[in-house]
């Protein structure tokens, strides 16, 4: 997260544009920009993970997300693979995700009958929900022979920013007051915009660099020369 508050990365972007009248189209400008990049890379900073999800005795699926199965936040993707276990930890399995557009018959639920295609699930897959952004359905092959525990990884779409007093979880300051700028010369028609844009996007390229690779997420996993050579 920068440091710097929505009120002030709006203010030092539009004197930038020269013009500092535009504050109400600047704040829109740049909740915008914020969900677009939050969306266009796997940040380190925005994975989370759930536990504790129940999936009840004779169902096949759930919610989560957007203010269903205990996230508040919209989800933008679901991480392969969700994990199934039981309250004793008696029982531990881990489900793949598979592809949402191809079902062979034993797996698709609206072929099977839930009196007898019931057990331990061996694989799943995730809708997205048709009204509401960031809810996902995640729906399996079997329906659930004694009540499950499910544990998964996603990624958080932030929530626009509604106070002055907010700040961004975007890590770089620098960046989004450029966003503001460079947003600010195009609503002004100043042709230097189109050059600031590149600049921004050189800006965003270095942030991913800097803050997009942590040990075990968006990393380089090099071969072993003990062993290839």
């Amino acid at each position: 997260m920068g440091q710097l508050t929505r009120a002030q990365i709006v203010s030092e972007g539009l004197l930038a544009a020269g013009d500092s009248r535009l504050t109400s189209r600047a704040n829109v400008w740049l909740n915008a920009w914020l969900r677009s990049q939050y969306a266009a890379f796997p940040w380190p900073f925005l994975l989370r993970e759930k536990a504790g999800i129940t999936l009840s005795s004779g169902s096949n699926s759930f919610q989560i997300g957007a203010g269903e199965g205990g996230v508040a936040a919209e989800i933008r993707r679901i991480v392969d693979p969700i994990h199934l276990y039981t309250a004793a930890k008696s029982t531990r399995t881990q489900i793949r995700i598979r592809s949402a557009v191809e079902t062979d018959l034993h797996s698709d639920p609206d072929l099977n009958d839930p009196t007898n295609h019931r057990g331990l699930p061996t694989e799943a897959r995730v809708y997205a929900d048709a009204a509401t952004w960031g809810k996902w359905t995640v729906q399996f092959d079997r329906w659930a022979d004694q009540t499950y525990l499910v544990k998964l990884k996603y990624y958080e779409q932030p929530a626009d920013l509604t106070s002055d007093s907010d700040k961004p979880l975007y890590p770089n300051d620098r960046t989004l007051m450029k966003a503001v700028e460079t947003e600010a010369l195009r609503y002004k028609k100043d042709p230097s915009w189109q050059s600031e844009l590149n600049v921004l996007a050189a800006m965003v390229v270095d942030d991913r660099l800097k803050f997009g690779e942590v040990p075990g997420q968006n990393d380089w996993m090099t071969l072993d020369p003990t062993v290839f050579r």
